[in-house]
């Protein structure tokens, strides 16, 4: 029998936006759990590699377990060109260890194939969702999903959807005890992998 796996350990929140010809990844750095509540474990960055040239893969849940695929998505990909990494077989490699292993993590999987936007996300069994606008996990996903809902349009800039990140990372982590401190967001085009850093209200 399959058992339900519950990711949500030390909360966070992960957002994916797929643009014209970019991809953004928004992640926080807050660790807190169900059973200390509102009080702040610490801030940490989670577990965000990139794989090939145009992948970014970003985890959610158990550190110890998102290095554990970090280090089993290095060992297969070694021997690889940068340029036979497409985000679609990183995708599949990373599903068919969630239902392996069945760790207690689940990641977003974005990039870029022939400059057109990739987003996969799974949950914790390796269960693939495909998406060409935005994907969200974690626990302020109900939040995200409706301020993406409002905020979210079709061809957007990789500056615009910077903007709409920030802007919806904000709203959500107001609601969410879980999540929150510092964001990463992380926008990957065909000029390369850039990061910008924002501070929430919510500590």
């Amino acid at each position: 029998l399959f058992q339900i796996i519950n990711c949500n350990v030390h909360g966070g929140t992960l957002l994916a936006l797929a643009g014209l010809d970019s991809v953004v990844l928004a992640i926080d750095t807050r660790f807190s759990t169900h059973q200390s509540g509102p009080f702040l474990i610490g801030q940490f960055d989670r577990y965000v590699f990139k794989v090939g040239n145009e992948c970014i893969v970003g985890c959610f849940g158990l550190d110890s377990d998102s290095l554990a695929l970090l280090e089993y998505v290095k060992g297969e990909t070694k021997n690889h060109y940068n340029k036979d990494l497409k985000p679609q077989n990183i995708a599949r490699l990373i599903s068919n260890y969630l239902y392996e292993n069945q760790p207690m993590c689940t990641p977003i999987v974005v990039g870029l194939c022939d400059n057109k936007p990739y987003l996969c996300s799974m949950d914790g069994l390796g269960a693939e969702t495909l998406s060409d606008d935005y994907a969200v996990i974690g626990t302020a996903s109900s939040s995200l999903y409706s301020i993406c809902e409002s905020l979210f349009k079709s061809n957007l800039t990789s500056k615009q959807l910077v903007t709409i990140a920030e802007t919806a990372m904000t709203l959500s982590m107001q609601r969410d005890v879980l999540s929150g401190c510092k964001v990463k967001i992380y926008t990957l085009n065909k000029e390369g992998i850039f990061l910008k850093e924002i501070y929430t209200d919510d500590v």
